[in-house]
């Protein structure tokens, strides 16, 4: 059989034969192998003269047709037999080649050698042994190629009778065996032709005959093409429309058996029930197929004109247009295929297991990301089913190679975000201009159903992108889990310095009330903390029911803001907390700020709007100008009033003249003079350890010196 659309290798060829002839009536004389009786039956009548009497030119002629079983096709030669009893005897000798056997002969007409006239009426023992066919050279057409053209036409564009009017019946004999030899084993076991039919046969329909002149009446040609060759026209070779008909008659006249159509016949045609309703059509595909400048498009349109049904013709259909399928291989070959398979309505002739849009445009993705997304754009505009297939592929092929985001068109980045919403995730989706970003963050708010996508995760990849300008529209549509996100973005930079744009800060400012909730909930890290103390105000309800404690996490100097000025802002902000609450952390805070605050407010440093945060947590002082003043007599109090040690005490201070403006601070009451007291004691019985300018500065304190 054809592999793949090309001939096994022939060797020999195991067939059978039978004789028919006269013996009290037309009957069987000799066969080589047990017959049905639906065969035998039907040989009886087929191998009988084909008319109602003997014609001159048509004392031999063959017979080709299948036997009704379905196991065996028969080629037969009839000899008029003037030598036997009865008028109108013929000698038949029929050629029954197996089912499977027809692959194997390349030219049919290499049977007409094994034909053999009975030399007598009596002996036909030769008749009953297997016969056995070898290779042979392919033998040219001895018809005129305008006659064979003809043929061909009327026999493939028509569902008719073709009868061929000769006055001879070997004429043709070449060119119907040539026809047979072209079609593909399906086919030839359902073709059927005679080359002298005498009159009609009402038992059997055939496909080609070939009458004399005068009998086409009696041959059913009243529904039958009948063709005078001295009536027919010329070549039809320059007709476009019969472009076809040329490479069939081209490769019908020649002696090649390997050809690329006889190839493409083969591998084809046997898929389809009717191989004289196909023909034309394999015809016209094969050669839009093999002519470079046809575009994928016009051979896509030639299949669906011919094979509209998504269901017929599965295997060329795969072949030409399916995964790794012949235009797949060329250069970028799949993109081009797909593209006629997404938008091209010819596509719809391919169905959808074969045309596998989906894997096929996700794979594209990886191999070829440009032109895959110029499908999409034109699939996004044409829809229809082919078309949304492509675009799912298409979102799932970028789903695993997320950098080509980035260079997505806005409309085609909203059909991937509509199809896998988890796109937003990517930072890549938010690397454009800012208008688009915009366009992105608005696109989300109207498609976002909750839990689809984690806000947290959006909002990190718009901060990754930098895209500030899109950051208002993600939170309005993740509220609080978009907070976090962003405070968790903070969170992760691993730099001890804390900067984030100014964008930024004021959406924290914005989004107060989440994060307090946040805050509330434990769910700010360090860095978060740090940089919340300089947005936030400690004088607000929500931030003073929260307590001293959440700030601990930022109560050493581990972290800083990059902008002094907000560096102080955050000292002064846990300063008041440290202050104005009392419970765990407080003197922590106290300690972590105080020097700082100090020195800008020594160095007039700290701007009326921050030292507003403290005012409410510092004693009265007559001279409220001397910030500083305020600030020492308040953390004297505070530890008084919360029986700090002396060892805590000595803590808040950096300088020895912050701790000297303590203890002068502290000698203003009783309570204070006792504490200064424990101090001393404290260092003197080596239970508190101070450097020596603090212990200097005591001694001043003690001896009533001045610095």
């Amino acid at each position: 059989m054809y592999s793949h659309g090309k001939p096994r290798a022939a060797g020999r060829i195991a067939l059978h034969q039978t004789l028919h002839g006269y013996g009290d009536g037309h009957q069987l004389v000799a066969s080589s192998l047990k017959l049905t009786r639906e065969d035998e039956s039907q040989l009886l009548v087929m191998s009988d003269l084909s008319g109602p009497s003997f014609r001159s030119g048509f004392d031999s002629y063959l017979t080709a047709y299948p036997l009704s079983g379905g196991d065996n096709y028969c080629i037969a030669r009839t000899w008029f037999a003037p030598e036997l009893p009865r008028p109108g005897c013929v000698w038949t000798h029929s050629i029954l080649i197996p089912k499977d056997g027809l692959a194997d002969i390349y030219d049919c007409a290499s049977i007409l050698r094994l034909f053999r006239r009975p030399k007598s009426t009596r002996d036909h023992t030769e008749y009953s042994l297997r016969l056995h066919l070898g290779p042979s050279d392919i033998e040219a057409v001895d018809a005129s190629p305008r006659i064979a053209a003809e043929v061909l036409r009327h026999l493939y564009d028509t569902s008719q009778t073709v009868v061929l009017l000769s006055d001879t019946a070997q004429r043709y004999e070449s060119l119907a065996l040539k026809i047979l030899s072209q079609q593909w084993p399906r086919q030839r076991m359902m073709f059927r032709f005679c080359t002298g039919a005498l009159g009609v046969r009402e038992d059997s329909t055939f496909d080609l005959i070939v009458a004399p002149e005068g009998s086409a009446r009696r041959t059913g040609s009243e529904s039958a093409a009948v063709l005078r060759p001295d009536e027919l026209p010329d070549s039809h070779q320059g007709n476009l429309e019969d472009r076809w008909l040329h490479v069939a008659l081209e490769d019908l006249l020649g002696t090649n058996s390997n050809s690329e159509l006889r190839q493409f016949l083969w591998r084809f045609g046997s898929e389809c029930p009717n191989g004289r309703s196909v023909y034309r059509a394999l015809c016209e595909i094969q050669l839009a197929a093999s002519q470079q400048s046809a575009g994928i498009e016009q051979v896509l349109s030639v299949v669906a004109h011919f094979f509209s049904s998504p269901g017929v013709s599965r295997r060329l259909k795969v072949d030409l247009f399916g995964a790794g399928g012949r235009y797949g291989s060329f250069p970028r070959g799949e993109a081009a295929v797909l593209a006629a398979l997404t938008t091209h309505p010819a596509g719809e002739c391919v169905p959808d297991e074969i045309a596998s849009i989906g894997e096929r445009a996700s794979a594209l993705v990886a191999s070829d990301v440009s032109r895959a997304a110029d499908i999409a754009l034109v699939a996004a505009r044409v829809g229809g089913k082919r078309a949304r297939l492509f675009l799912d592929g298409f979102a799932g092929g970028i789903h695993g190679s997320s950098e080509v985001l980035e260079g997505l068109p806005v409309d085609l980045l909203f059909e991937c975000l509509s199809r896998r919403p988890e796109l937003a995730t990517c930072p890549t989706a938010w690397r454009r201009r800012p208008e688009d970003q915009i366009a992105v963050a608005a696109y989300i708010a109207q498609r976002w159903v909750g839990g689809s996508i984690e806000g947290r995760s959006v909002v990190r990849a718009v901060l990754q992108a930098s895209a500030l300008l899109a950051l208002p529209g993600v939170l309005v549509t993740f509220g609080k889990e978009g907070i976090a996100g962003v405070l968790a973005w903070i969170d992760e930079e691993p730099s001890e310095i804390i900067s984030v744009p100014f964008e930024l800060e004021n959406t924290l400012r914005e989004y107060r009330a989440a994060v307090v909730d946040l805050l509330e909930a434990r769910r700010l890290e360090p860095r978060s903390l740090k940089l919340m103390t300089a947005l936030l105000d400690p004088r607000s309800d929500d931030v003073r029911q929260l307590g001293a404690s959440p700030w601990i996490g930022v109560a050493t100097p581990r972290y800083r803001l990059a902008d002094d000025q907000k560096e102080i802002r955050s000292m002064t902000f846990m300063l008041a907390v440290g202050l104005g609450l009392r419970g765990p952390g407080d003197r922590l805070l106290v300690r972590a700020a105080f020097p700082v605050v100090y020195e800008a407010a020594r160095t007039d440093h700290l701007g009326d709007d921050v030292w507003a945060y403290l005012e409410p947590y510092l004693p009265w002082f007559v001279l409220t100008w001397d910030r500083c003043a305020r600030l020492v007599r308040a953390v004297v109090q505070t530890t008084l009033a919360r029986a700090w040690t002396p060892e805590n005490f000595l803590e808040i201070f950096d300088t020895p003249e912050q701790f000297g403006r303590a203890l002068d601070e502290a000698s203003h009451s009783s309570e204070g003079r006792m504490f200064v007291s424990a101090i001393h004691e404290s260092e003197l019985d080596g239970s508190l350890s101070m450097s020596p300018k603090f212990s200097a500065e005591l001694m001043r304190f003690r001896t009533g010196g001045t610095k």
